[in-house]
C-alpha cells in the first residue's frame, strides 16, 4: 500500500492508499465531519465507472420522483407492484445513479445518496443528512474521479472506454431536459419555451435557468398553458436587479442563520428580526415591505388552489412576487412566505425563484413557513394577549385575529408553538387550538392544498 494518501475535496472529503502499481485501493470518504466509508478496499476503477455514467443524472436530475432518499426502497417496492417491471426497471435506473454505494457491487456498503435540490446537493447517509452548494460538491466528485482517472491511465491498458466516458462527462444527453424538469421537451414547448435554447443557455448548469427550475417546481400542478402564462408575466419585468438595499439586507440576513439550527428556528430568528428592525409593532404589511426593497407583486390567476405563488429574482431582470388569485392561501401570508425566500436563498438553495406550493426543497419551505408566521404574528405577541385574555382561547384568537390580520389557522398555531402543556390553557381550550390546526392538516392531506395561513370557517363562540 502507498503511505502517502491525498485528500480531496471540502464538502465530500475523499482519501485513497493505492496498492502499489494497481487501481486497487482503500477510500475513505467523509462528508463534513461524519465518516461514511473508512477504508473501503475496492478496485476503483468501478467507482469512476459509475461516476462517469451516472454523471449526467447527478448533475440534470433535480430532486427525487417522491419522498425522501430514506423512503426510495418502499417506493419502489410499492410501484413495482402499480406499475411492473417497465417503471420498476426506469426507477431502478434512477435508485442506482443517485447512490454512490451503488458503485461497489456485491459489497455491503453504507448508502450515500446525492440528490441535486435547485441549486444544493442533499447528501443522506446513515449518518444524517445535509446540504451542500452544488457547485462546490461537484468540484469534489471531479477531483475524486480525476484522482482515480490518473491511476488507471498508469496502471490499466484496457479502461479506455471508461476513461473516455469520463473524460466527456459534461457533454450533455438527449434526456436531460426531463432529467432537469420531470417533463418532456414536447410538453415544454407547448409552456412556450424552447428545450434547445434552454440547453445553450443552461452551460451545463440548469440550477441557473429560470424555465428549468419553474418547470420542475410546479411538479404535476400546473398544465403547460398555466405555465405559459407565468412564463409570459415574468418575461414582461423590467431590467434591473436586487436593490443595493435588498442586497444588503440579505448580508444581514444571511449572517443570522446558524448551521446547526433547525428551520423553524432560522425562520423565527428571521421573522423577529425583520420586525425589530423595520419598526414594526401590531399588524405587518409584507407587500409594503417588498416594495420598499425593490421588489414587484404582480397578480395572476392560474386557474388552480394548489399553488399560491411565486417568486421569482433570475439575473438581470427586476426581482418579483407573483399572487395566484385562485389561492386560498392570503395575499399577506404568501408574500410573506416570498420574503423569506428573497431575504435569505436567492444565493444559494434557489438561485432563480421559488413556487409555494411546488416541489421545493423541504427545510427552506419549513425555514420559510416560519418567518411568515412570526413576521406576521409573533410568539412573544401571542404569549402576551393570552395571560391578558385568561388564558381564554376564543377571545385571544379573535384578538389575535384583529390586531394582526392574520388567519384562524396561522392564530392557533403560533399559540400552540408559544405554549407548553403546562401554560394556561384548559384542557378544552388546547383541545380546541389543536383541532383548529389539526383540521387544516387534514384539508390538506385529503386535497393536496396548503392551509397555514388559509381562513377556515369556525365557531369562536364558546360551547354552551
Amino acid at each position: 500500500m502507498s503511505h502517502d494518501p491525498v485528500k480531496h475535496g471540502t464538502r465530500l472529503i475523499s482519501e485513497v492508499i493505492w496498492e502499489a502499481n494497481s487501481t486497487w485501493g482503500l477510500l475513505s470518504v467523509r462528508v463534513g465531519n461524519v465518516d461514511v466509508w473508512n477504508g473501503l478496499e475496492w478496485d476503483l476503477v468501478d467507482l469512476l465507472s459509475h461516476l462517469a455514467h451516472h454523471w449526467t443524472w447527478l448533475v440534470w436530475r433535480d430532486g427525487l420522483p417522491d419522498g425522501s432518499p430514506e423512503q426510495v426502497d418502499k417506493w419502489v417496492r410499492a410501484r413495482e407492484c402499480e406499475h411492473g417491471d417497465e417503471f420498476s426497471n426506469q426507477l431502478w435506473e434512477f435508485v442506482v445513479a443517485h447512490d454512490l454505494g451503488g458503485a461497489f457491487d456485491g459489497a455491503l456498503v453504507t448508502p450515500l445518496w446525492l440528490l441535486r435540490r435547485g441549486a444544493l446537493f442533499e447528501v443522506t447517509h446513515d449518518g444524517g443528512r445535509s446540504y451542500h452548494p452544488v457547485v462546490e460538491l461537484l468540484n469534489d466528485l471531479g477531483a475524486l474521479g480525476d484522482a482515480i482517472a490518473e491511476r488507471v491511465r498508469l496502471h490499466r491498458e484496457d479502461c479506455e472506454d471508461v476513461l473516455s466516458r469520463w473524460e466527456n462527462r459534461h457533454a450533455v444527453s438527449g434526456d436531460a431536459i426531463e432529467l432537469a424538469t420531470g417533463r418532456s421537451e414536447a410538453w415544454l414547448r407547448e409552456s412556450g419555451v424552447e428545450p434547445t435554447q434552454i440547453l445553450r443557455e443552461a452551460r451545463g448548469k440548469p440550477w441557473t435557468s429560470a424555465p428549468l427550475a419553474f418547470a420542475r417546481m410546479v411538479g404535476g400542478v400546473l398544465d403547460a398553458s398555466s405555465l405559459k402564462l407565468v412564463f409570459e408575466a415574468l418575461a414582461r419585468r423590467p431590467k434591473g436587479g436586487p436593490s443595493r438595499r435588498l442586497q444588503s439586507l440579505t448580508r444581514d440576513a444571511e449572517s443570522l442563520l446558524e448551521p446547526g439550527d433547525l428551520p423553524y428556528e432560522q425562520g423565527y430568528r428571521l421573522g423577529r428580526w425583520l420586525r425589530r428592525i423595520w419598526d414594526i409593532d401590531g399588524r405587518a404589511d409584507p407587500e409594503s415591505v417588498l416594495s420598499q426593497l425593490g421588489v414587484d407583486v404582480l397578480e395572476l390567476d392560474l386557474r388552480t388552489n394548489a399553488l399560491d405563488g411565486l417568486a421569482s429574482w433570475t439575473k438581470g431582470l427586476r426581482p418579483v412576487v407573483l399572487w395566484n388569485e385562485s389561492s386560498v392561501r392570503p395575499r399577506r401570508a404568501t408574500l410573506a412566505h416570498e420574503l423569506a425566500h428573497l431575504l435569505v436563498d436567492r444565493r444559494q438553495a434557489l438561485p432563480v425563484g421559488e413556487v409555494l406550493g411546488g416541489v421545493v426543497v423541504e427545510y427552506v419551505e419549513q425555514r420559510a413557513n416560519a418567518f411568515a408566521a412570526e413576521f406576521l404574528i409573533p410568539r412573544e405577541d401571542a404569549l402576551l394577549t393570552a395571560r391578558l385574555e385568561g388564558w381564554n382561547a376564543r377571545r385571544v384568537v379573535e384578538r389575535l385575529r384583529n390586531t394582526h390580520d392574520v388567519s384562524v389557522t396561522m392564530t392557533a398555531h403560533q399559540l400552540l408553538n408559544a405554549t407548553t402543556e403546562r401554560s394556561g390553557w384548559s384542557q378544552s381550550d388546547r383541545a380546541w387550538l389543536e383541532s383548529l390546526v389539526n383540521r387544516a392538516d387534514d384539508v390538506e392531506k385529503h386535497t393536496g392544498t396548503r392551509f397555514l395561513g388559509s381562513e377556515l370557517e369556525l365557531d369562536l363562540e364558546p360551547d354552551s
